[in-house]
């Protein structure tokens, strides 16, 4: 038994295991494999806002920035984007946007304004806003929407509202008209002064 196993391990074929082991385990002349696509989707698009917490008054706004690189980090102009307001990840009316279809100049960037909605009576807990921005690339099936949040919080307890604040305007404005049709004012002698008889 030992002699069959010394002829299975004959010099002679040494040499021939020996340069199987090294060609196997060499690193040399391995060429890397070929590179596939970008890291990231083709069109980078990156989306900023301030200020990202807003009052629910009917009149607070946030400024959203939003940029657009394609793959080599240059601008691309002229992209048209939708945006569109969710909650909870469904679209909703709340509050207003500036405008819903923008288009990026020449530098890549466009900016747009979202307007915080009144709070409902009795409102105390805040709301979770997401602004979606999808690129219009003429294929639905290939939208994909970058998203930004704002947290919509109630206004405080003692401070009026939007509406008691358009209120006051409504009243000065009723003022400003009484003083107007004011008979010394119709006459031209404002402020008035008591003519002789």
């Amino acid at each position: 038994m030992a002699n069959d196993l010394r002829v299975r391990t004959s010099p002679r074929c040494t040499p021939v295991l020996m340069a199987l082991a090294a060609y196997g385990c060499t690193l040399g002349g391995t060429n890397p494999p070929p590179v596939s696509g970008p890291s990231e989707l083709g069109l980078a698009i990156a989306l900023e806002v301030v200020p990202d917490i807003l009052v629910q008054d009917g009149v607070s706004q946030a400024s959203i920035s939003v940029s657009a690189r394609d793959p080599t980090g240059r601008a691309v102009s002229g992209l048209p984007l939708w945006v569109d307001v969710m909650v909870g990840g469904e679209p909703q009316e709340v509050g207003r946007l500036s405008e819903r279809q923008i288009e990026t100049n020449a530098d890549g960037r466009v900016a747009f304004i979202y307007t915080a909605p009144e709070a409902a009576d009795g409102t105390t807990t805040s709301t979770l806003v997401t602004l979606a921005v999808t690129p219009l690339t003429g294929d639905a099936r290939g939208h994909v929407p970058r998203t930004v949040d704002i947290r919509l919080v109630p206004p405080p307890l003692d401070s009026p509202t939007a509406c008691s604040t358009r209120e006051s305007v409504l009243a000065f404005v009723s003022r400003l008209i009484a003083v107007a049709a004011h008979p010394c004012a119709v006459a031209g002698r404002f402020p008035c002064r008591r003519v002789p008889a």
